[in-house]
C-alpha cells in the first residue's frame, strides 16, 4: 500500500505538471530526432531521420531503445505528443516507487517511501517527464538494475536479469554505456561468485555487441555511437576552448560543427571515418592543450548538475522562449546542497553495502555535461542516502547505524 501511495503520488504531481504546460508545449516536438526516427520505424523506412528536407539519412548518435519505445506508443495510440509523456509521466511515478524500494533494502518502509516521495516532488524529476529526450525512462532502467542488485546481490538470475536491464538502459543512453562495469567493480569488492559476475557481463555486453556489429556491417565502424565523439568535441572540448577565448559554449560549438562537420547522421563511410577521426583529434587537442582550465570546465559542470535548478528546462519543448523564474531556483538549490550534504552523510553511514550507490553518482558526474538533465538519474540514488541520513540522525549515537546493520540481517 505505501508503495501505491509514493506512485499515485508521483504520478499525480507529473499528470498536473503536465497539463498546466501543455498549452505552452510545441505539439510538434522532436528533440534529437527520436520521433522522427520512431516514424520512419513505425512507416518501414529503417533507421533513418530527415536531416534536411526529403532526405531521409541513418541517424548514428541515438541507440535504438527510446526510439523503438515512441514507435511502439505510435503503433497503438498514434503520433500523439500528449500520448507520449503521459507514458512518461507513468514512468517516472515507476521510478518513485523503485525508489522506495530499494531504500527498503536498509530502512522501515515508512521511512524507504520518504525517498520515493523526495524523488515524486524533485522539481527537475517532474518537468522530465515531460521532455520528450530519454531521461525518465533510462533513469527507471538504471535505478531497477541497482534494486535488483542491492536486494539480492548474491543470486544468480538476479544478475542475469540485471545484465538485460543495464543493457538496455545503455542502448538508451550511449554516452552511459560503461556504467555497465561498475556493478561488476561492486561485485568483486562484494566478493560476489565469478559465476554471478560473468551471467551479468554476458548478458550487458550481448545487446551492445549486436547493435555495435549492426552499426559496423553499416557504416565500417565499430561503435554504439557517435554520441561519446560528439559530445566529446562540441559540448566537453567547446565549453574549454569557449572558456579560453572569451566565447560562448554556443558559440564555439557551431564554429567546431563548420569546421569538422558532422557525425550525427551517415552520409558515407570515408566521410563518417574521417569525421570521426578528426572530431577525436580535435577535442585531443583542444583538452589536453589547456589541462587545468579543462578540469575547472568538468567542476563548473559537476556543481552545476548537483547543485543548479535548471531554470529552462523545458525551453526546447516550447511554442515561445520561457522567461526564467526568479523566485524558486535559490530556495531549489539551497535544498539540492542540503541533500547533497546529507547524502554524504547517508553514505558514510551505509557503509560497504551501498557501494553501488556510491560509485553511481560520481560515475555519472564525471561524464556530465552541466545540464540537470544529468541530475534525472542520480537523484533516486542521493534520495535515497539523503534519507538514510536523515533515518540515523533521528537516533542518538550509533543506535541508528545499529539499525540499519540489524535490517540488513534481517533482510539478507
Amino acid at each position: 500500500m505505501l508503495l501505491a501511495g509514493v506512485f499515485v503520488l508521483a504520478l499525480g504531481i507529473r499528470l498536473v505538471f503536465l497539463f498546466q504546460v501543455w498549452p505552452k508545449l510545441n505539439a510538434a516536438a522532436d528533440i534529437d530526432w527520436y520521433r522522427s526516427v520512431a516514424r520512419n520505424l513505425v512507416a518501414g523506412n529503417g533507421y533513418v531521420a530527415e536531416q534536411d528536407p526529403g532526405h531521409l539519412r541513418l541517424v548514428l548518435t541515438r541507440t535504438p531503445v527510446y526510439p523503438v519505445f515512441l514507435a511502439a506508443l505510435m503503433t497503438f495510440g498514434g503520433d500523439r505528443l500528449v500520448l507520449f509523456l503521459i507514458v512518461q509521466c507513468i514512468l517516472g511515478a515507476a521510478t518513485c516507487a523503485v525508489t522506495a524500494l530499494l531504500t527498503a533494502r536498509w530502512l522501515p518502509w515508512k521511512w524507504a517511501c520518504a525517498a520515493g516521495g523526495l524523488v515524486a516532488i524533485d522539481p527537475n524529476s517532474v518537468m522530465r517527464c515531460a521532455d520528450l529526450r530519454d531521461e525518465t525512462l533510462f533513469a527507471l532502467l538504471l535505478v531497477l538494475g541497482v534494486c535488483m542488485i542491492s536486494w539480492h546481490g548474491s543470486r544468480l538470475w538476479v544478475w542475469l536479469a540485471s545484465g538485460l536491464v543495464w543493457s538496455v538502459a545503455a542502448l538508451c543512453r550511449p554516452g552511459m554505456a560503461w556504467l555497465g562495469f561498475v556493478p561488476v567493480v561492486v561485485g568483486l569488492a562484494w566478493r560476489v561468485r565469478g559465476a554471478c559476475l560473468f551471467a551479468f557481463l554476458g548478458m550487458y555486453l550481448s545487446l551492445l555487441c549486436c547493435w555495435a556489429t549492426r552499426n559496423h556491417v553499416v557504416t565500417g565502424q565499430w561503435m554504439i555511437s557517435t554520441a561519446v565523439t560528439e559530445n566529446l568535441l562540441l559540448q566537453r572540448a567547446a565549453s574549454v576552448e569557449g572558456a579560453r577565448t572569451g566565447s560562448t559554449r554556443d558559440e564555439m560549438r557551431a564554429r567546431l560543427y563548420r569546421e569538422y562537420g558532422d557525425v550525427e547522421f551517415f552520409h558515407d563511410r570515408d566521410t563518417l571515418a574521417n569525421n570521426l577521426g578528426r572530431y577525436r583529434g580535435a577535442a585531443r587537442d583542444i583538452l589536453f592543450a589547456s589541462p587545468l582550465l579543462t578540469l575547472r570546465q568538468m567542476a563548473v559542470d559537476v556543481a552545476k548538475v548537483l547543485l543548479a535548478p535548471g531554470k529552462v528546462n523545458l525551453a526546447h519543448m516550447m511554442k515561445n522562449q520561457p522567461r526564467p523564474s526568479r523566485w524558486w531556483p535559490p530556495f531549489y538549490s539551497a535544498g539540492l546542497v542540503i541533500a547533497f550534504i546529507l547524502s554524504i552523510y547517508g553514505a558514510v553511514k551505509l557503509g560497504r553495502s551501498g557501494l553501488l550507490l556510491m560509485l553511481l553518482v560520481p560515475s555519472v558526474l564525471m561524464v556530465s555535461l552541466g545540464s540537470s538533465r544529468f541530475r534525472t538519474q542520480i537523484t533516486p540514488m542521493l534520495a535515497t542516502l539523503t534519507v538514510i541520513a536523515m533515518y540515523t540522525l533521528s537516533w542518538r549515537g550509533g543506535i541508528g547505524q545499529a539499525v540499519i546493520e540489524r535490517q540488513l540481517a534481517k533482510r539478507s
